[in-house]
Order: structure tokens, then sequence, then C-alpha cells
């Protein structure tokens, strides 16, 4: 087998470990019945496809099309637990990382930071794609979005 080709097996095999790993931490953290391990399954899950992500950046000819949408469905899991007291006995810092590590994907928005990412995620947004599908009403009624804020996601959705 050439270098090129044991490459190529060596990444496929990272993948799959990866992808079965995922799979494997959400299924627990679904089941589960401590908040802890939830929330711990959750960050192994998230820190595993923040890998996958950075593995298709890397390699343009990996199509992993699913991972937006697990992504997005990993961030309504982290909202429901956070919405349940999962991250109640957490400090007011470890409960940011938390909503934020969640919320990044939606600062992949013009005009989008961390905060505005995790009032975006604490309102139910969980994708750029339900982002998009907001009307402006609902944007302004979302706590903590000024006019500022709304002017730059306008702008940032319309590129």
């Amino acid at each position: 087998m050439d270098d090129q080709r044991q490459q190529q097996h060596a990444l496929a095999l990272d993948l799959k470990a990866r992808a079965e790993r995922v799979e494997h931490a959400l299924t627990q953290a679904i089941d589960s019945q401590d908040t802890t391990e939830k929330r711990a399954l959750l960050g192994q899950a998230l820190e595993d496809i923040v890998a996958l992500e950075a593995l298709t950046q890397a390699h343009p000819e990996i199509q992993l099309p699913p991972l937006a949408r697990i992504r997005q469905g990993m961030a309504g899991l982290a909202l429901m637990l956070y919405q349940q007291g999962a991250c109640d006995g957490l400090s007011e810092d470890q409960q940011h990382a938390f909503l934020d590590a969640h919320a990044a994907p939606l600062t992949a928005v013009d005009g989008v930071g961390t905060v505005t990412a995790r009032r975006l995620l604490l309102a139910g947004v969980t994708s750029i794609e339900a982002l998009r599908a907001l009307s402006r009403e609902q944007l302004e009624a979302i706590p903590g979005i000024t006019n500022a804020t709304l002017a730059r996601l306008q702008a940032g959705l319309s590129q």
C-alpha cells in the first residue's frame, strides 16, 4: 500500500472511531439519569464533533453532511439540560462555557459574538438555519438583542 493510501486509510479509521464515540456518548447522555454524567458525555461528544469538523476542513475531499445536524441536535440537548437545571451547581463562568461551546456554530455569522450566540441559544436558536428563519420581531423579542445587535445580525445573515 502506498503512502497516500495508507494516510487515507488511517484517516478513514480515525473518522469512523470518532463517529462511533460521538454516537456512543450521545446515546449514553440521553439514557443517563445523572445530569453531571449527561454534561460530561455531551462534552465528550462535542470534542469529537469539533475534531471531525477540523478533519473535514483539513481534508475537503471528505464530505460528512450530517455533522451540522448532529451539532444542532447536541445544541438542543445542551439547552434542554441547561433549562432542566443540569448546570445549576456550576459557577456562572462554567455555565457560560457550557452554553458557549454549544452556541459556537452561531458565531460563524459575521457580527455574532460569543455573548450574542449564547443569548440566541438560550432563546432556542440551535443553528444558523434556525437563526435565518426568525423574523425581525422574533429577534427583537430575544432578551439582550439590541438594535445594534439586530443590525449586525441582519447584515451578517445577508452575506
